[in-house]
């Protein structure tokens, strides 16, 4: 009887989990009788179990339950079964020969005469039988993802199942085994589309053939209580929408248990729930469709035909043969659907009193035929919602001493759409783009907002002021300079603080910011905006406003600072560091479908297998302009496009004074594209990379006075040399005149590197627009960054007449302000963006200078007898072009050492005891050193977040031990693809040490094994007898990285040269992430 008890403890069991009433809850009680029931059976083999004797073959069992009165909701079930007459087997004989049948008298204990004894081969202890069952689940066709499923969630499903079949099933059993192990054998929620990898949860034991039998006599019922417990007593939770799911077994040794896969169908939520709509067939006899007759019933859908169609064969009417009597029934024509075809609007009979669909009339007498039922009315459509749905804070007026945070926590609404969200390529990588809006007032809020009174007239024009009538009125903008932004479905993460516009009540102005996640992240966004309303301070001191708007976390505080004293402000682009109420606001976002997600998903799956062009017109926008001011009832302007292979490093913000180098350091802007670099053989016979090096204005209208064009400007001076084409040779300086410079066209100029060469180069540029000096005393300069590259103005210089040497011919003109930028070959120390350069052609030999009498080569002289005449040594190939590996693979752009405060040291490696096999194994150490640097630089504070090396893809197996301070540390491997191929990045993710916390000298080790157990073989620039090494900062914004000679040396710095990665790179890739511990 153990299987009748399980059973109905499996349904007893789903009926408790899934009800709340009182009089459910007894269940419990009594699903512990049966147990203790089912403990006290002997128990016997699988035949004896069933208790079948001759006298009860072909009688039926039934069990029923039934509810207890007044309590109507209580489970109703009912099982039977019928016994079938097992006849208890005889016990089995010993092995060896068949036996005798016993004497009549029983002899004396004596052994039996001749038969030898019982054979005594060893009696070895019977294999355990070792029992997997898993619960996979099956993403069907249509289930675009993502799974809202965790690992632990999994875990404890899987140990819910075994603890229910220990407590119901096996109870009772011989131990050691015959249990479902806990904690169980496996678990996971990964589900990678196409590969098979799904989620599943397996749980496995050891069992005795007594716990074999046991488990081959349950029922499918009892194995699907691991459904139940999956689906959590619902019918169709909305995880596990479009799922199907499988338990499915395996036995070691193979074949020792046997059973079936069983499968549950994925389930699809209706929404609302609606009565199942009647069987399309007719009532009457099932293949006739309905067809019109002579006397049709009132009203008719279609008019009538005079006269019924002819009946084909008399004798058997569904026949469609000859024609016959007009009695039975027409014969069937092809299927046509339930209702006619000529539709009509009036229902056959007035409106019903019941939302259910009349009954079927029954079939007409005498020749009429049955009328076609009416067609049943839609289901009126459901509406999605596709914004995420929770509370909001609900404000009667500003919290005490809030401020500026406060007047804007009673206006703010917050959301993501998740219908207008994108898959885009971006960088070999899937990615989700969605719009996150911002607008006030939220609806049913006291917005403090509209109460600010109207701001002051704007200043008369040209008089001053800092932006006129936009810091008077609400202005926002994307994030700050500190954080970064999205720019746009398809974009990277740039510097923020751009986009700023008017922010205006209700509709006239829904700003919009993207927010973007990789195909695997299921993980909330933080996103920022920079917001002033008003004179008031943000908040008092540093107390932050915090409060929930649809259900997402909302945050404001005062601006950050760019200044370790807290002396210029980090807000949007156009503030100056003087505008210390543009209040910061964080909102932590929920992906559609992941952690914290509340809504429908809406999100359609258009990812596109081509990425997005690498460039754009000739002259593309700069890739991070702040958007211009908006007008009063605009939206927001659309985000520029970004183009990856221009540099896109920051630009400084605006410089106080009234100079026309300080004029003019506030409107350029530089514009640098790789991918219009050409290879050129110069006029000696190397091979060159030109590029061309464009200056553009305004670079934030804000802060650029208006003027409707520059003066004019030249290329260098005439102290300089320029290039005045792509493969030109140096000419002097001061040419190329261009007058009336007008805003947003660019001017170029190129600039060259031999092939073999990646330093900066200087590049100059005269500028005259104004009648002011250029600086305000002989010597000085106004220094400023430009999309990275440091650039100074100063007056111009001086020619050897005594006269100012600007541009060609203006000898008298002395405010022609020089500009020299020192600008980074693509590639090389100083480049920040994607190197777009196309790799440069074979090595061509120079060409054969003409023979002339004092520049030929000496004849060789004779070889004297008996010796060979000397072999001429080859020319040295030229070095390879350096292939440039954007490691580490991030989008981090600050990776100079310099100003940095750590170093990677190699001190020793020793080798260890092989492994079983004779593996070698090598323990190699190094040191963690800090070094000085300037505290005024962004990344000297820095602590350790995590290290990463660059390693060769076939090591990743090799790591066995690593060890910080001679304590165990956690190591992981990933993988990014760049320009087709693979690459392998080791990494310690979870060092989490501030400044303070690293000590001189830290060490760590890691221990390496097999064909990877050298340094040299494990580290991708170990042939070079380096390791590339970055280290991370907490907030990953600074990422240092160079190589570690691994040559013991007392104090061996990292090295930056031209090997080392360069400074700054913005580089998204696909990554496959794996981890051994």
């Amino acid at each position: 009887m153990p299987q009748w008890v399980a059973k109905l403890a499996a349904e007893l069991m789903n009926a408790y989990n899934s009800g709340s009433s009182a009089g459910h809850r007894h269940l419990l009680a009594l699903t512990g009788l049966l147990q203790e029931l089912q403990q006290r059976q002997q128990r016997r083999s699988l035949l004896q179990a069933i208790l079948c004797t001759e006298t009860l073959a072909g009688y039926g069992f039934a069990a029923t339950l039934e509810p207890e009165p007044g309590n109507p909701q209580c489970l109703v079930a009912k099982y039977n079964e019928t016994c079938p007459y097992l006849p208890p087997l005889p016990p089995a004989p010993p092995p060896g020969p068949p036996q005798l049948p016993p004497s009549p008298a029983p002899p004396t204990p004596a052994a039996p005469p001749q038969p030898p004894p019982l054979p005594a081969p060893p009696q070895p202890t019977p294999q355990p039988c070792r029992l997997c069952a898993t619960l996979v689940l099956l993403p069907g066709p249509a289930f675009v993802g993502p799974i809202n499923i965790t690992d632990a969630e999994m875990q404890a499903y899987g140990e819910q199942f075994a603890t229910y079949f220990n407590d119901n099933v096996l109870v009772g059993l011989a131990s050691p085994g015959n249990l479902f192990e806990i904690p169980i054998d496996g678990f996971k929620a990964s589900w990678v589309p196409g590969t098979g990898i799904t989620p599943f949860s397996r749980v496995c034991g050891n069992f005795t053939a007594e716990g074999i039998n046991t488990l081959a006599a349950v029922d499918d019922l009892v194995w699907s209580a691991w459904f139940n417990i999956l689906y959590q007593g619902e019918d169709c939770p909305a995880n596990l929408a479009g799922i199907s799911s499988s338990i499915q077994f395996t036995s070691s040794p193979q074949g020792c248990f046997f059973h079936t896969d069983i499968n549950k169908e994925s389930c699809f939520p209706e929404f609302p729930p609606s009565p199942k709509p009647p069987s399309p067939a007719p009532p009457t006899a099932p293949p006739p469709p309905p067809v019109l007759t002579s006397q049709p019933p009132p009203p008719p859908p279609p008019p009538p035909p005079e006269t019924p169609p002819p009946s084909p064969n008399p004798p058997l009417p569904p026949s469609p043969e000859p024609p016959g009597l007009p009695l039975p029934p027409p014969s069937p024509r092809p299927p046509a659907p339930l209702a006619p075809m000529p539709p009509s609007p009036e229902p056959p009979s007035p409106e019903p009193q019941s939302p259910l669909p009349p009954s079927p009339r029954p079939p007409a007498g005498g020749k009429q035929n049955a009328p076609p039922l009416p067609p049943f009315p839609p289901e009126a459509p459901v509406e999605r919602v596709c914004v995420n749905v929770g509370p909001s804070t609900d404000l009667t007026a500003p919290p005490e001493n809030s401020r500026a945070c406060g007047d804007q926590s009673t206006c703010i609404d917050t959301n993501i759409d998740s219908s207008a969200c994108l898959y885009k390529m971006q960088g070999g990588q899937v990615y989700l783009y969605c719009p996150v809006t911002f607008t006030y007032p939220r609806p049913g809020s006291i917005c403090a907002l509209l109460n600010i009174p109207p701001p002051a007239p704007p200043p008369p024009r040209g008089g001053g002021g800092n932006g006129g009538n936009l810091f008077g009125s609400p202005y926002i903008c994307s994030s700050d300079k500190v954080g970064t932004v999205v720019e746009g479905p398809g974009g990277v993460p740039v510097p923020g603080g751009i986009n700023q516009q008017p922010w205006r009540p209700g509709n006239t102005t829904v700003y919009a910011q993207w927010v973007r996640w990789a195909e695997s992240d299921m993980q909330p966004r933080t996103v920022e905006w920079s917001v002033r309303s008003g004179t008031k301070a943000c908040s008092v001191g540093s107390r932050p406003t915090s409060i929930t708007v649809n259900g997402m976390p909302a945050t404001c505080a005062g601006p950050r600072f760019l200044d370790p004293a807290g002396t210029i402000a980090a807000g949007c682009q156009a503030n100056d560091g003087t505008i210390f109420n543009e209040c910061l606001w964080s909102v932590t976002v929920p992906r559609p479908g992941g952690v914290g997600w509340n809504g429908d998903v809406c999100v359609q799956n258009n990812v596109t297998t081509t990425p997005p062009p690498m460039g754009g017109n000739p002259s593309p926008p700069s890739p991070r302009p702040p958007a211009p001011r908006g007008n009063p009832g605009t939206n927001a302007p659309p985000v520029p496009p970004f183009n990856p292979c221009v540099l896109s490093g920051v630009s400084s913000s605006k410089t106080p004074g009234g100079t026309e180098c300080v004029n003019q350091a506030n409107c350029l802007d530089l514009y640098y594209d790789s991918a219009k670099c050409q290879w050129r053989i110069g006029s000696d016979g190397s091979l060159y990379l030109y590029c061309p090096v464009c200056l553009r204005y305004p670079r934030d209208s804000a802060m650029c006075p208006g003027t409707s064009s520059i003066e004019y400007l030249c290329a260098g001076d005439e102290l300089s040399t320029v290039l005045p084409s792509d493969g030109g040779e140096p000419v002097p300086g001061g040419i190329a005149v261009q007058s009336g410079w007008a805003p947003y066209t660019s001017y170029c100029q190129w600039v060259r590197w031999r092939h073999d060469d990646f330093t900066q180069q200087p590049i100059y540029y005269s500028i005259k627009d104004g009648t002011g000096a250029c600086v305000r005393r002989a010597g000085n300069s106004v220094n400023v960054t430009l999309q990275g590259v440091d650039a100074m103005c100063t007056a111009p210089r001086t020619n050897a007449l005594g006269k100012p040497a600007g541009c060609k011919g203006n000898d008298n003109v002395d405010n022609e302000c020089l500009w020299r930028l020192r600008v980074p070959r693509p590639g090389g120390p100083g480049w920040e963006g994607e190197v777009c350069t196309s790799p440069p052609p074979p090595a061509v030999p120079p060409p054969m200078a003409p023979s002339t009498p004092g520049r030929q080569r000496p004849p060789r002289p004779p070889a004297k007898p008996g010796q060979r005449a000397p072999k001429v040594p080859p020319a040295p190939p030229p070095p390879p072009p350096r292939r440039f590996i954007p490691f580490p693979f991030c989008a981090c752009k600050k990776r100079n050492v310099k100003n940095t405060p750590y170093q990677l040291i190699y001190t020793s490696s020793t080798p260890m005891s092989p492994m079983s096999g004779g593996i070698p194994r090598i323990k190699h150490c190094f040191e963690i050193d800090t070094v000085p640097c300037d505290p005024k630089t962004s990344c000297c504070g820095m602590g350790i977040k995590k290290i990463e090396l660059f390693a060769r893809n076939e090591c990743r197996k090799s790591v066995k031990l690593a060890l910080l301070d001679d304590q165990s540390l956690s190591w992981s491997f990933t993988q990014d693809t760049f320009e087709g191929a693979t690459y392998t990045t080791f990494k310690f993710p979870n060092l989490h040490l501030s400044r303070d916390e690293v000590r001189n000298a830290t060490s760590l080790c890691v221990v390496l094994s097999d064909a990877c157990s050298r340094l040299e073989d494990f580290c991708y620039d170990g042939r070079s007898n380096a390791c590339r090494v970055t280290f991370f900062s907490e907030d990953e914004s600074c990422c240092p990285t160079g190589l570690s000679s691994l040559e013991k040396q007392p104090s061996g710095p990292e090295v930056e040269v031209d090997n080392a990665p360069p400074d700054a790179v913005t580089v998204d890739l696909g990554r496959h992430r794996s981890a051994f511990r």
